[in-house]
């Protein structure tokens, strides 16, 4: 059994399936670039967290039976046209966190409307 075969059979008895599924990517990478052993090795690794953090998303969206995933690239800012979607998209990047700022919004309780926000 040459190496590679070895590196999968491994990988698939540890059950890393996220490092099994780049490895011949991972590969071709290591030899194009001359990756180190310990670089190549932190690629696999993160693979296959990135990996499992994804597997885990996915089961805990579906045991929460909530349906279609709703995300802010998807949300429809055209249903309120006094939503600034400019400015909600800049509230997502968290920045404000970084400068320490709260933000308020005000609004009717349970409408998923606000009439303003403030960043204090």
């Amino acid at each position: 059994m040459n190496d590679k075969a070895q590196i999968n059979s491994l990988l698939k008895s540890l059950k890393m399936s996220g490092a099994l599924k780049n490895l011949d990517n991972r590969f071709l990478e290591a030899r194009t670039n001359k990756l180190s052993y310990s670089e190549f090795l932190t690629a696999i690794l993160v693979d296959e967290l990135e990996n499992r953090a994804q597997n885990k998303f996915e089961r805990l969206l579906t045991q929460s039976r909530m349906g279609m995933q709703k995300t802010l690239e998807s949300f429809d800012f055209c249903f309120n046209a006094s939503i600034n979607a400019a400015h909600i998209r800049e509230l997502a990047t968290c920045n404000f966190l970084d400068k320490g700022e709260n933000i308020f919004f005000l609004g009717p309780t349970g409408t998923g409307n606000y009439r303003k926000f403030f960043i204090m």
